[in-house]
């Protein structure tokens, strides 16, 4: 970014793993490399504390593959969750992001500009991509419904679902039909083309799967 969409800024990583040397690696990597920007506050390093986690997600798990990868969903949505509740207070936007992505040239410029070129402001979340949960991006002030949400279904399904799910249940009307609805959701959910940034690779955060992934 340019140092006046630093000014404008604040990126915060958040690592959500219980190991203290992989955790120190990271942080000291991000503040050797990112001095200034840590050090002017655009740039944060969190970490996610133990206790925030149910015993069943710190307990011995099986290793089973279809449990593991619950099990891996579940603490994803709580990583968001978490991530959510510390930077709500820090903008008007929240935009989510992964580390296994490549964003295009001048993003954030063309995100401010898109935004601001929106009439309406009864939309409720703008996709910068269309992958996973990837690109999406909030008003702060929305943040605690979409928490809220989350953490009452967070064992049920991915995040990214769930997001569908809350469209669904706050924006479709009882008896509306599934095609009106869709349209009035066209409205409300805002779509960037082409999208800013893109999956890198096939192999998935969750560990022993591929996923063969395009942005268009």
């Amino acid at each position: 970014m340019t140092p006046s969409e630093e000014k404008d800024s604040v990126v915060i990583v958040s690592i959500a793993d219980s190991n203290e040397d992989y955790l120190k690696s990271v942080v000291d990597m991000i503040t050797q490399k990112f001095k200034k920007q840590v050090k002017s506050g655009s740039l944060e390093v969190i970490s996610i504390p133990a206790f925030f986690y149910p015993d069943m997600l710190r307990a011995n798990q099986s290793t089973e593959d279809s449990q593991k990868l619950e099990r891996w969903q579940t603490k994803q949505i709580l990583d968001f969750c978490f991530l959510m509740l510390y930077a709500q207070p820090k903008a008007m936007y929240y935009l989510q992001l992964e580390d296994d992505i490549i964003a295009k040239k001048m993003y954030f410029t063309k995100i401010t500009d898109f935004v601001r070129s929106i009439t309406s402001n009864n939309w409720f979340y703008v996709e910068f991509s269309v992958l996973g949960f990837i690109g999406k991006l909030f008003k702060s002030e929305d943040l605690t419904e979409f928490i809220r949400f989350f953490l009452m279904f967070y064992k049920d399904k991915p995040i990214d679902l769930l997001l569908l799910d809350l469209l669904q249940v706050k924006m479709c009307h009882t008896g509306e039909t599934p095609d009106k609805c869709a349209e009035r959701n066209k409205q409300i959910r805002i779509r960037y083309k082409p999208s800013l940034f893109q999956h890198v690779g096939t192999q998935s955060s969750y560990l022993g799967t591929e996923r063969y992934l395009k942005e268009t």
